[in-house]
């Protein structure tokens, strides 16, 4: 099954260690370590998955030297060193898809490849991030002054995510009610310290990415469907999946391909 824990956890002993591949799950904006539930389900037979909460999600607190874009993934990195984790394949999605960027990137040595589901490799123009940093000041604002509840249908409502009203209902229950179970002052610091505009642009160090990186998108996310393509240009060892009629969200979507695709490369 999944395993969340803090990243302050002590280490397990040496013979509790896992024998089954290792996966480490990271959910994205809005998400939880129940993003993956259908994947882990699927996989706990012949995986051993751990799922951490990222910052400003769920109820946890984190200290203030725990923020920031690059300080989430030194934290991360922590996470894996003391669960004896390493290596291990990464799985992430959106947000947690940069953050898992990041770790291969600063943490090579941790990892024996990923898969990464609607990854940005950073803002290289100035402008850009700017413009992304103020679109997502006004997010911020938005949530403390309306709450979760209005603010996740405003979410929702973005073309991004416009696939998933195709979804069976009780799926769209799902997570209609997982992206309104944080706390709004978390989601705040997320915004603040783990959006676009705070991440580095790691395109430059694609190429000296060693590792196996699967690029994976919806045919209808057209935005990250290019950025996959051309990040394919720059990584050594890396292959781009398309998955026809899908959009943004495909552990929503279609957890049963990803589930697939895993059980080819942890194999």
């Amino acid at each position: 099954m999944i395993r969340t824990a803090d990243a302050a956890d002590t280490k397990p002993a040496a013979g509790d260690r896992p024998r089954k591949p290792r996966l480490l799950l990271l959910h994205g904006f809005l998400g939880s370590p129940a993003s993956y539930v259908e994947v882990e389900q699927r996989l706990q037979e012949v995986v051993d998955c751990l799922c951490p909460m990222l910052l400003g999600h769920g109820r946890e607190r984190f200290a203030p030297a725990e923020v920031g874009f690059e300080g989430e993934v030194n934290r991360l990195a922590r996470f894996v060193l003391n669960h004896s984790f390493s290596p291990c394949h990464i799985c992430g999605y959106s947000m947690g898809a940069r953050l898992g960027l990041g770790l291969v990137v600063r943490y090579p040595q941790l990892f024996s490849g990923a898969m990464l589901i609607g990854v940005h490799p950073g803002l290289a123009d100035p402008t850009a991030r700017s413009e992304r940093r103020r679109i997502d000041a006004n997010w911020a604002k938005l949530l403390q002054r309306e709450g979760i509840s209005l603010f996740a249908d405003i979410w929702e409502s973005q073309p991004l995510f416009a696939t998933e009203a195709i979804l069976p209902i009780d799926r769209r229950r799902f997570w209609h009610n997982l992206r309104r179970s944080h706390s709004p002052a978390g989601l705040v610091v997320a915004l603040r310290h783990l959006g676009l505009a705070e991440m580095p642009d790691y395109a430059a160090a694609l190429a000296t990415i060693a590792i196996p990186v699967h690029l994976v998108v919806g045919e209808k996310d057209q935005k990250f469907t290019q950025l996959a393509l051309r990040m394919q240009q720059s990584l050594p060892h890396s292959t781009v999946t398309v998955i026809a009629g899908a959009g943004h969200n495909l552990l929503a979507e279609q957890p049963e391909r990803i589930v697939s695709i895993l059980m080819k490369e942890l194999r």
